[in-house]
């Protein structure tokens, strides 16, 4: 294999300037300063074929100017001229932010506020936190008064702006749920709690203070067990068969308001009553739970009373009822006897009573009802609807008696 045997010449081009023709054309092309006095070295190694070393460098020497073509810069495409016009008008936009975030003297809501005593550069420029339940609270940098440079944060004012009934956002509390039970609540980051699940509730759980009531193993007609709901929502034992016997203390002054909560149960049913004393009618169905409570005057006045029904708790049935009021304690035994009441059978809610649902029956005004001193009356209130229906018709239901006047 043959050999190559290189020679490499250097010319050496003195005081070359871009005063030439080609390098205007350049230069107007790139907008560069012309460079005065610039020396350039080239060096070029050839090597023929046959190992004969060849001339392959064009010296100024030779008078002769190098070839246009070979000089020509790549057009432009556009590129880099639209980057750059873009990344200053982002600058531009970046800067003008600032300037308007400066210029309306609030920080910078995506920085921490800093500690009252620290330093600061902006003076009057407002730092804001977050505080208590969504609120806010404003500190300022203020003028150091020895007139250095900066200033230093103010202490915060007090929060402000909180939402009413708001929380602090990540804390969390436990809260009772269902019958026993508790559930964790965690307020979030818009200071409002959001509930987990409940847990804890006893086996065969139920409502503290309902009652259940059966007929189950009592031979006398009339007659009933009964449980009571404890507070730890288990059911006591059944009772002994009695017959039912409500009884409710009225108040003994005007405004007050006494109250309870009672069964209706389709186990103890009648048709429903409607209309004015006296000319009262009666349903075809005969299995609208009922309940009879005696309403006790503990004084020696005549008290003018008014009732209604309300849930017995809240999220209770809503049980649309029915209502009137008989005088003395002697339950009426058959429909005329039903007949006897006093003025009316109420069926919705009048105006200025809290039943809580308009369907929810209620005495006043007009309807109002005396109990003379010492003496006692039968409040009636009934499910207007029968079960079976799309319509609740059984569940627990609070009578409240309120003490209108005494005289």
């Amino acid at each position: 294999m043959k050999s190559c045997g290189a020679h490499a010449r250097y010319v050496s081009v003195a005081a070359m300037t871009f005063a030439s023709p080609l390098a205007s054309r350049i230069a107007s092309r790139l907008a560069l300063v012309t460079l005065a006095s610039s020396t350039i070295a080239l060096a070029v190694a050839a090597c023929s074929a046959d190992g004969n070393d060849a001339d392959a460098v064009t010296s100024s020497e030779a008078g002769t100017e190098p070839e246009e073509s070979g000089s020509v810069l790549p057009p432009s495409t556009g590129t880099d001229g639209g980057a750059i016009a873009d990344a200053r008008a982002d600058a531009k936009a970046k800067d003008g932010g600032k300037d308007a975030s400066k210029e309306s003297g609030v920080a910078d809501a995506g920085k921490p506020a800093p500690p009252p005593g620290s330093a600061c550069a902006v003076i009057d420029e407002i730092f804001v936190k977050q505080c208590g339940a969504c609120g806010k609270q404003e500190a300022l940098c203020l003028a150091n008064a020895d007139g250095g440079p900066g200033g230093t944060v103010t202490e915060y004012n007090a929060c402000t702006g909180e939402l009413e009934g708001g929380c602090v956002p990540g804390t969390t509390d436990n809260e009772a749920c269902g019958n026993c039970g508790t559930r964790v609540r965690t307020c979030n980051k818009y200071c409002a709690w959001t509930a987990g699940q409940c847990t804890g509730e006893p086996a065969d759980s139920c409502s503290p203070t309902s009652n259940d009531y059966t007929t189950a193993g009592c031979p006398t007609v009339g007659t009933y067990r009964q449980r009571e709901c404890g507070s730890t929502c288990k059911w006591s034992p059944l009772s002994s068969c009695q017959p039912l016997a409500f009884r409710l203390t009225a108040g003994a002054n005007a405004g007050e308001t006494t109250s309870e909560i009672y069964p209706l149960r389709a186990l103890v049913a009648d048709k429903r009553m409607t209309g004015t004393c006296g000319s009262n009618t009666f349903s075809t169905t005969t299995n609208h739970p009922y309940v009879y409570v005696e309403v006790a005057n503990p004084t020696d006045k005549t008290l003018t009373m008014s009732a209604w029904n309300t849930h017995a708790t809240n999220g209770g049935p809503s049980v649309a009822t029915v209502m009137t009021v008989y005088p003395g304690t002697t339950k009426p035994g058959d429909e005329a006897a039903r007949k006897t009441c006093a003025k009316t059978v109420a069926t919705y809610c009048p105006t200025g009573l809290p039943c809580g649902y308009s369907s929810f029956a209620g005495l006043t005004g007009t309807n109002a009802f005396t109990i003379p001193p010492l003496g006692s009356v039968l409040v009636f209130f009934q499910s207007y609807y029968a079960p079976g229906g799309t319509q609740p018709s059984e569940g627990d239901v609070k009578l409240a008696v309120r003490t209108d006047a005494v005289e």
